[in-house]
């Protein structure tokens, strides 16, 4: 393969690498030791032989200790992991099947209680509950949470947004459809 001699420790697992390949690689790692092993790194910055930054060196080699210590525990209790996994993954599960999903407007935004939800329910009672009915709702939120909405700035944009989108008509299968009818 390699024209010149293999460098020991060089065998790959299709074979000897080229000798111009790990020669490279040694030089350079040994200047600038990878990321990836972040404890010898360390090690080659507290010898001198390297320049780094220790604090994050240091602490990503504490991570690397402990998720390799983790990962080790998990391959030797496989199959304790395994079981709880799958009984947090049936909990959620059954979790999931006994949720509902909440899809009305009016539950999911208008205060119970409040005005719009007194004059819902007037409409609701003088139409009746099978009436074809559907009531149109223009929320508004403030932009900073707490900031009070009720101020006349706020009001005529939320007047002009309504104005605005009861003049908007939609032509769906031939017919012309608006919020006026």
């Amino acid at each position: 393969m390699a024209s010149g001699q293999p460098v020991p420790g060089s065998w790959g697992f299709f074979g000897e690498l080229p000798s111009s390949y790990a020669a490279a690689a040694n030089s350079d790692l040994l200047r600038r030791p990878s990321y990836c092993h972040a404890a010898f790194a360390l090690k080659q910055i507290s010898k001198g032989k390297a320049v780094g930054q220790k604090a994050p060196l240091w602490l990503r080699a504490q991570f690397q200790a402990l998720l390799f210590t983790l990962g080790c525990w998990i391959q030797h209790h496989c199959g304790k992991v395994l079981f709880v996994g799958l009984l947090v993954f049936g909990a959620l599960a059954v979790g999931l099947r006994v949720a509902s999903i909440e899809t009305d407007i009016e539950q999911l935004w208008v205060e119970e209680g409040s005005r719009v939800s007194q004059e819902l329910r007037y409409t609701r009672e003088k139409l009746g509950e099978e009436s074809l009915y559907t009531s149109q709702m223009l929320i508004q939120t403030p932009k900073q949470e707490g900031e009070n909405i009720l101020t006349p700035d706020a009001l005529e944009m939320h007047l002009e947004a309504a104005l605005a989108a009861s003049k908007v008509q939609v032509l769906l299968f031939g017919k012309s459809w608006d919020l006026n009818k």
